[in-house]
């Protein structure tokens, strides 16, 4: 018996911090322009993570932190685990891959 076997799980997906924020935002009642007022993050930068074509920074991880309560590593980290997704499917599936999960 092969004692190596791990049961891992590997998503076929990768879901961007954005979908996360765009979830805590919508649970506040935040709209772009209110979140922009309490973080001090411009709505372009906002917009650019919940789209992401932006990457969260420390910067933004501390400020969502401010607003939303939860910890600047869960958006720094949610911010790696999305990379890293994102460049395992890439090469798994080409270049044109469209990350999200359905």
């Amino acid at each position: 018996m092969n004692k190596n076997i791990r049961n891992e799980y590997v998503p076929d997906c990768a879901t961007s911090p954005g979908l996360v924020l765009e979830d805590y935002m919508e649970d506040a009642g935040l709209g772009i322009k209110e979140l922009s007022e309490k973080s001090g993050l411009p709505e372009s930068l906002l917009a650019g993570v919940l789209n992401a074509s932006e990457p969260v920074t420390d910067k933004i991880a501390t400020a969502l932190e401010r607003v939303f309560g939860r910890p600047a590593y869960l958006w720094t980290g949610m911010e790696e685990l999305y990379r890293k997704d994102l460049a395992r499917l890439h090469k798994k599936r080409g270049l044109f891959y469209r990350p999200g999960c359905t």
